[in-house]
């Protein structure tokens, strides 16, 4: 079984635990560098959103890895979802977190079509090339926007961790609403 992964917040209650889905390796010509400086962007905005911030795949403990994702997918209490590039992997386990029905924020660089299946659902898009120098993720015109055609015009920043906190309230909000 998966260890819980939060940890002591400031005022004693426990952190939650947002997970990671992203590639890991080199794929479409962005380096296994590429994806591990892009960990540690989305790691820190997920932090400051006040998450514990984990892959998917890692935990303490050893045993299978298939399970120990999906255990993840399941408990965590937030995931990140960067689906640049389209890894098969990464797109699978999206697949997975959304029918479990749970909160999850999913980011693309723009250098990535949007896939068929996903495209309805709200994608934050990053620049590829200058993510690296400014971490921040383009605000809600540079989204997709079905109703004109594909990606919207507009400038800006949309802050990840503000879109955490965001869908973490809504979450709660849900929660309250329905009893839980």
């Amino acid at each position: 079984m998966v260890k819980e992964q939060n940890t002591q917040a400031e005022d004693g209650t426990r952190k939650p635990v947002c997970g990671i889905v992203m590639p890991i390796s080199a794929i479409d010509g962005c380096a296994k560098e590429h994806w591990s400086e892009v960990e540690g962007i989305l790691t820190g905005a997920i932090v400051e959103a006040g998450f514990d911030a984990c892959l998917v795949s890692n935990a303490d403990d050893s045993g299978v890895i298939q399970k120990r994702i999906v255990q993840n997918l399941y408990n965590n209490a937030m995931v990140v979802c960067d689906v640049s590039c389209k890894n098969p992997n990464v797109m699978f386990e999206l697949g997975m977190r959304l029918a479990f029905d749970k909160p999850t924020v999913v980011v693309m660089d723009d250098k990535t079509d949007f896939s068929f299946d996903t495209a309805p659902i709200e994608h934050l898009i990053y620049p590829r090339p200058e993510l690296l120098q400014n971490p921040r993720i383009p605000k809600e015109a540079e989204r997709q926007d079905r109703r004109h055609g594909g990606r919207g015009e507009g400038g800006g920043v949309y802050d990840l961790s503000e879109a955490l906190r965001r869908v973490r309230s809504g979450f709660h909000q849900k929660q309250e609403r329905i009893g839980r």
